[in-house]
Parts: structure tokens; C-alpha cells; sequence
């Protein structure tokens, strides 16, 4: 099939219709600018409602932009093919913290219905590999990809030109004529996942080590129920080391073992009945370093997974309690590795994390993410560089000054972003390091720890 290339004018407030037959391994891009930037709602200072920006419907599948809480999606939905196959349904979500106004994207969509994949790129960069889209066949042969493709321009969005080629990406790679179109817009800074080149510079910077663990002592290690009495938090921590977990976390052979057992009696009611969800039931772990540190800091750990295939883990980093005190405070309620608990407390905690790893048995995630845990927000994405790439140590380092904050994974860097403290809400200083695993990753060790104070 030969290339299409049409060209769409700038037309307000009305949709721009095509009749069109789209193959079944094939790409469509077009490029697309907003009016006004679009941010999540309910932020700080910014009491703005939901918002839906619709951008395209084809006869395989139609996205949309949603301003939710807390972050922006790229919606993407598999149409129903008339006289077969399944109702409408969602296969991703992309995440977004923010679309600038005034600026040029290009999208690109790119699909194969007999390998059953689906891929998102946002400005030439992967964000999504969907390998499960499951368009039906018909009894002959491939199902025909055959209507109207429009796109919804309108007073909050506008179109350029839009390509249809007979290709699809490799991986991270565009064919090129849809690499040579995403060159052309201006490259992201954080606004969905992105891939960085170079790893951290610490040229300039005087670092003062101020803590290091060798994990040489097995018995530096307490449980958070132990802080506790009566049902009240009553004391403080008296070692280094604490666990909030219905996981596990021992100190043995010098490392720190986060571990997690799957429990298979438990299960989650919907709507008065059972509903068993096999591996959402594993026990969580959060183990903080019980020592406050400074704003400005460098943070080194190693971290090995049994199975990068299936896991997820964060740091927490400028964790503090109600108004800027300890995390362990008298009278804080227990958070017992419960993530609400940590996401969605601002009263009791707040802090940010980044994600370094994520890797759930379905569609993979790809990305590693920065939040601020007032109300968990999306500040930035970058890329998940231990997900799927093998069981071995990974070299991880936080850089956090004032509110810059850079993150690397084995020399190359996945996170930069700067909190000006003003979207958001105000930058979160010095306070805790915490070590989170989900119960799904089964276990993680953790060794080498260094955090030194920078300036």
C-alpha cells in the first residue's frame, strides 16, 4: 500500500472528516497544538474541573486527552467493528503531567493486528507497548479497517498534517519518515516519559558523606508495631533501620532483604461479592532510614530484583510529618506498607518518590516516575531502565538540590525536573529516605548505601 499524505487546515470549532481504509500493520501521526496548557484538575492552585479534549477516531481505534486529578492522560480505546467483535474498550493510558499551550506535538499511533501489538509515540518516544489488543477476526481473514477518520478541531486544540503509512516503529525506533516529522517539533522536557543520554553531572558539586551502611549489623532493624502502645505510636525509633510492612525486611549477609509472600486467603469485595485477584495480594514493605536528612543531598544504593519481570520499587525522599516534623511522630497513625497511606495523607505525611522500576504481568509501564505525595502527583517521566533488562544489581543515585532533583539508573540519568513550587505546591525540603517494595516483586536486596550532603 502506497503512503497517504494529506494535509488538514487550521478550522475552529468544527471536526475534519476523511473516508479512509486503514491496513493491519500500518501508523498514523499528526501534529497537534494546544491553545492553553492543559493540567491536571484540583491542583493547589488551581481548582480547575475535569476537562476531555478529544483528538482522533479511525475505524480501528480513537484517543482523547482527560484532565484528572492529579494527572493528565492520553486515553487510548479499540473501536467495535460493526457486526463483530467487542464493545469499545480502553487498552492504555498514557500519563502526562502537563500538555503545553502554544507548543507543537506529534503523535504517533502504530499497530499490527496479527502480531497484536499497538504502540503510542509522543514526539518520536515510545510510550506505550500494548501487546494484547485482541481485534477480532473475521471467518476469512483480517477484519476491514474501513470508515471515517476524524479529528476534532476546536478553540482549545488545533491540527497540522496528518501521515498514514504502511509501517510501524521497531522498539524505540519511528520509521523514518515519521522520525524525520517528530525532529521537527520541540523536544519534551518531562511532560511524559523520556529518554535521556548522559548520566549525572557532578562537576562542581562538594559532597560530605554523612551516612554509609554496610548492613554488617543483622540486629539494626525494628518493626514498626514496636513503636506502638496500646494502638498508639508512642515512642520513637531506636535503631537505624525501620520496617512498615505486611512483607518482611532482615538485615542478613550484608544486605537488606525486602521480601514478600503471596496471601492467597485475602481478597477485595465488589459490589457485596468476592472478587479474587491473583497476585494483588502480596505483602508490601517500606523500610526508612530513621536518620533526617538535609535538602540538599546525594543518595547511592545497589538494588537487585529476583525477577525484573514482575515488581515495582520507589524511594522516598523528603518524607516529613505535620508541619515539617518527624515521620514518627507521637500519636501518627500506623501506615503499615499501605501505599494510601503514603500517597494520599497529606495531613500526617507527605514526601516525594520516584519509581525507578516498574513492571506489572500485563502491558508494561516503560516509564519511571517522579510524584509529589501531597495528593500524589505526576511531576515528570522518565525511562524505566531496569524493567524486563535481567536479575542483576542495579546501580541507582538520587541528586536532590533545593528542588531540582535528577535520578539515574546505572549511569544514565531518567528523571530531571525542577519543582518551582508553585503548581504543584511548595518544594518539600530536607526530611526521611524510604525503601518501598510492592509484594508482587517478591523480593529485592538492597546493598551499599551512601548519602552525602551536597552544595
Amino acid at each position: 500500500m502506497k503512503g497517504l499524505l494529506l494535509f488538514l487546515l487550521w478550522i475552529p470549532l468544527m471536526s475534519s472528516t476523511d473516508e479512509i481504509t486503514l491496513p493491519t500493520r500500518g501508523s498514523l501521526a499528526f501534529s497537534f497544538e494546544l491553545k492553553e496548557t492543559l493540567y491536571p484538575a484540583e491542583l493547589p492552585h488551581q481548582k480547575s474541573a475535569p476537562k476531555r479534549i478529544p483528538l482522533i477516531r479511525t475505524p480501528l481505534f480513537e484517543a482523547e486527552f482527560d484532565s484528572k486529578a492529579r494527572v493528565v492522560q492520553l486515553d487510548l480505546q479499540i473501536n467495535r467493528i460493526e457486526g463483530k467483535g467487542p464493545i469499545p474498550r480502553h487498552i492504555t493510558r498514557t500519563m502526562l503531567n502537563h500538555v503545553k499551550g502554544g507548543q507543537r506535538y506529534h503523535l504517533n499511533f502504530s499497530w499490527d493486528i496479527e502480531a497484536d501489538r499497538f504502540d503510542v509515540y509522543l514526539n518520536g518516544t515510545l510510550q506505550e507497548h500494548i501487546s494484547n489488543i485482541q481485534i477480532p477476526y473475521w471467518e476469512d481473514g483480517l477484519p476491514p479497517l474501513k470508515g471515517e477518520l476524524e479529528l476534532f478541531p476546536s478553540a482549545e486544540i488545533q491540527f497540522g498534517d496528518w501521515t498514514l503509512l504502511p509501517e510501524v516503529g521497531e522498539g524505540e525506533t519511528l520509521p523514518a519518515a515519521l522520525a524525520e516529522q517528530a525532529a521537527t517539533v520541540p523536544p519534551m522536557s518531562g511532560e511524559s516519559r523520556t529518554l535521556y543520554r548522559e548520566g549525572l553531572s557532578l562537576e562542581g558539586l562538594k559532597k560530605k558523606l554523612i551516612f554509609a551502611s554496610d548492613f554488617s549489623d543483622s540486629n539494626n532493624i525494628e518493626r514498626e508495631e514496636d513503636l506502638f502502645s496500646a494502638g498508639t505510636r508512642s515512642r520513637q525509633p531506636q535503631k537505624d533501620w525501620l520496617v512498615e510492612a505486611t512483607g518482611t525486611a532482615r538485615i542478613e549477609e550484608n544486605a537488606l532483604i525486602l521480601e514478600s509472600q503471596p496471601e492467597v486467603e485475602l481478597q477485595r469485595w465488589e459490589h457485596g461479592k468476592p472478587n479474587w485477584e491473583p497476585g494483588k495480594h502480596q505483602k508490601h514493605v517500606v523500610v526508612w532510614l530513621t536518620r533526617r536528612m538535609p535538602e540538599n543531598l546525594l543518595v547511592e544504593y545497589t538494588m537487585e530484583p529476583v525477577d525484573s519481570r514482575q515488581g515495582l520499587h520507589i524511594l522516598f525522599f523528603a518524607a516529613h510529618g505535620p508541619e515539617n516534623g518527624s515521620i514518627f511522630q507521637p500519636g501518627l497513625k500506623a501506615r503499615e506498607g499501605d501505599f494510601r497511606n503514603y500517597i494520599f495523607n497529606p495531613d500526617e505525611f507527605q514526601s516525594y518518590h520516584i519509581s525507578w522500576w516498574s513492571s506489572p504481568q500485563t502491558a508494561d509501564r516503560r516509564s519511571s516516575n517522579l510524584r509529589k505525595n501531597n495528593n500524589f502527583y505526576l511531576l515528570t517521566s522518565g525511562d524505566d531502565r531496569i524493567n524486563r533488562k535481567g536479575e542483576r544489581p542495579y546501580r541507582i543515585r538520587l541528586l536532590k538540590q533545593g528542588g531540582h532533583i535528577q535520578g539515574e539508573v546505572d549511569g544514565v540519568k531518567v528523571i530531571d525536573y525542577h519543582d518551582e513550587g508553585k503548581i504543584f505546591g511548595p518544594v518539600f525540603r530536607d526530611g526521611y529516605l524510604g525503601w518501598r517494595m510492592m509484594g508482587e516483586s517478591k523480593k529485592i536486596t538492597i546493598r551499599d548505601i551512601q548519602v552525602w550532603e551536597v552544595e
